[in-house]
């Protein structure tokens, strides 16, 4: 018995009341409300940033205390050039 063919799939009709538009017809729809467009773009972004902000010090609070845990102490390395004389925070 011979393999049966692949079946080919069927095509899709066209819809006809697809309207191709132009670019004008875009910018014409779309300027009026460009505004708001803009507004929402703009407090989305300052939301981000207030967010972010308000991340900062928890994760500063997280590395300090991760820091601490592991038994380091504050402050940079000894300069040895210096003879190890310098004990502050870089």
């Amino acid at each position: 018995m011979a393999p049966k063919a692949p079946k080919t799939p069927k095509k899709k009709k066209k819809n006809k009341n697809i309207k191709k538009t132009s670019a004008a017809d875009v910018v014409a729809m779309v300027a009026p409300h460009l505004q708001d467009i803009i507004n929402y773009g703009a407090h989305g972004t300052a939301i981000l940033g207030a967010g972010a902000l308000g991340y900062v010090p928890y994760k500063l609070r997280k590395i300090d205390k991760e820091s601490k845990s592991k038994g380091k102490k504050q402050g940079g390395a000894v300069l040895k050039a210096r003879g190890g004389t310098f004990k502050g925070t870089f």
